[in-house]
């Protein structure tokens, strides 16, 4: 006979089923809501203090890192913004490496997304996924669009280069790769390049630069992995330090965030596109 008298381990055992409920349904809300979370909940502070020492960068990071695949709609009512920006994270994003940037650029005139993606699948699958999404947006927009912004970071630029020539011809495109190891990573199997022979009329593709030996990733390489001639693009080699703090893997997305809102102009060196760099 099964004894059905209440013990001491019931309230345990109701108490972890009704957290795996709660937990499960959370989970579910998040993943079904395209448009989580909202731009302008994020908080930052100082250049200095764009992660890890702060609270609430990191909250807002690990908001954007548990959003499931798929491009996702950071603000409301902005279908109207001339210009889509689409941010594309690396290999193991954080998340928070992300928020300084987006409230750095946030602005009236543009329409923020940010793409989940699965790194350690095929580069082919995520292709598909953003080009997908990118048509997705474009239908659904209540005016004129004037162009579409993918900035992405690291392993992210690896991915949305090699699908440059797949992108759509009748809209302009601005493409930044950040630290992106365009040459490949030489033994390690992740972030493999594929890089178009050509650069669609439509697209532009602008390369930012660590300088290596700054970089947290790539300083145990002899030769820069971002260093590559593709053409016509521009290419830009971040200073080592900015406002004393060290210009890294991570950081460097905030800094080039800061260049194209306009807010700082010193410092930058544009480098040839032949030229071999390896700082």
């Amino acid at each position: 006979m099964i004894n059905l008298t209440p013990t001491k381990y019931t309230g345990l055992i109701v108490g972890v089923a009704a957290f795996i409920f709660v937990v499960s349904v959370s989970s579910k809300a998040v993943s079904q809501n395209d448009s989580f979370p909202w731009l302008s909940t994020f908080s930052v502070g100082d250049f200095a203090e764009t992660y890890k020492s702060n609270h609430s960068v990191n909250k807002s990071g690990r908001q954007l890192r548990k959003l499931p695949v798929g491009v996702h709609s950071l603000e409301k009512d902005q279908e109207n913004a001339p210009v889509v920006l689409i941010g594309i994270h690396g290999y193991g994003v954080s998340g928070y490496e992300w928020i300084y940037p987006f409230v750095t650029l946030d602005s009236e005139n543009i329409h923020t997304f940010f793409f989940r993606w699965n790194y350690r699948g095929k580069n082919s699958n995520a292709r598909e996924i953003m080009l997908e999404s990118i048509d997705e947006i474009v239908e659904k927009r209540q005016g004129p669009l004037e162009k579409i912004v993918l900035l992405t970071h690291s392993c992210g630029g690896v991915m949305a280069i090699s699908a440059m020539d797949e992108l759509r011809s009748d809209i302009p495109f601005d493409l930044h790769t950040v630290a992106s190891p365009l040459n490949g990573l030489g033994v390690f199997t992740v972030c493999k390049p594929r890089i178009p022979k050509v650069v669609p009329e439509n697209v532009t593709v602008h390369q930012w630069r660590t300088r290596r030996t700054k970089d947290s990733v790539y300083w145990i390489f002899s030769k820069d992995p971002q260093v590559v001639s593709i053409e016509p693009s521009t290419v830009v080699r971040l200073p080592p330090y900015y406002r004393d703090v060290r210009l890294g893997h991570v950081r460097s997305l905030s800094w080039v965030a800061e260049q194209l809102a306009g807010t700082f102009s010193e410092n930058r060196e544009t480098e040839p596109i032949a030229r071999s760099d390896d700082l």
